[in-house]
C-alpha cells in the first residue's frame, strides 16, 4: 500500500543514521531537554530528550494531518466515512483493511482530534516496527501525537542518553542503535562529527 509504504521510508531514513565523533562543546550548557530536528539526512525528524535520561525517536509522516473531518495519511484520503472515532478509539480503514487503529491519551474527547494516541493496531503499526527494526518480543510505546491537525508518530523511551557538555552517549533500546561520541553544542544546536569526517546538526524545536 502506497500510504504505508510513505511512511516507512521515512522512518527508515530516520532509523538509519547514526551519531559519530566531533569537537568540545559549552561545558556549562549540558541541558539538553526538549525537541531536536536532525537537519537534513532525509528523515524529517529526531529526537525528544526528557529530564529523566531517556529520549523518544519521532518523525513527522509526510502530508500526514486532519482536514474537515477527513484524514490524509501520506497523502491518501481517508474520508471521515471510513473513520471511526468515539472520542477514545479512532480507526481508519481502507478497502476493508484496518490501516490504523489508535487509542487515545486522557480523557475522551470527541470534539476534536487533537491529541495524543497510542497506536495500537493497523498494517501501519507493523510497518513502523519491522522498518524500525524494533524488538517485537519487547516493543516499545509507539504514539500518534496531532498538533494543529498534523501528525507526528514518536517512539516512546527507546533511548537512554547521556550529555556532559563535550559528550553525547546515546544508548539504544528496543532494537534502536547506540552511540557515543564527541558533541559541541551552540545555543539551539548540537553539532555531532561523523566517523567518516562529516558532521551532523540536530537543531532544537521547542
Amino acid at each position: 500500500m502506497r500510504t504505508t509504504a510513505l511512511i516507512l521510508a521515512a522512518a527508515t531514513a530516520l532509523c538509519c543514521v547514526s551519531c559519530g565523533k566531533s569537537s568540545s562543546s559549552d561545558e556549562n550548557d549540558t541541558n539538553i531537554t526538549g525537541k531536536w530536528r536532525i537537519n537534513g539526512e532525509g528523515a524529517d525528524g529526531g529526537y525528544i530528550f526528557e529530564d529523566n535520561g531517556t529520549a523518544c525517536v519521532y518523525f513527522n509522516p509526510v502530508d500526514t494531518y486532519f482536514e474537515n473531518g477527513d484524514l490524509f495519511l501520506s497523502g491518501t484520503h481517508v474520508g471521515g466515512d471510513r473513520l471511526s472515532y468515539d472520542g477514545d478509539i479512532l480507526k481508519a480503514t481502507l478497502m476493508d483493511e484496518d490501516i490504523l487503529i489508535l487509542d487515545r491519551i486522557g480523557e475522551p474527547d470527541a470534539s476534536s482530534y487533537e491529541g495524543s494516541y497510542v497506536i495500537t493496531g493497523g498494517t501501519m503499526l507493523e510497518g513502523i516496527m519491522k522498518s524500525l527494526n524494533i524488538d517485537t518480543n519487547e516493543p516499545p510505546e509507539l504514539q500518534f501525537r496531532v498538533e494543529d491537525n498534523k501528525a507526528t508518530v514518536v517512539a516512546v523511551d527507546v533511548i537512554d542518553y547521556t550529555f556532559d557538555g563535550k559528550t553525547l552517549d546515546l544508548r539504544g533500546k528496543h532494537g534502536f542503535p547506540s552511540s557515543s561520541g564527541e558533541a559541541e553544542r551552540k545555543g539551539s544546536s548540537i553539532t555531532i562529527k561523523r566517523e567518516n569526517g562529516t558532521s551532523r546538526t540536530l537543531n532544537k524545536v521547542k
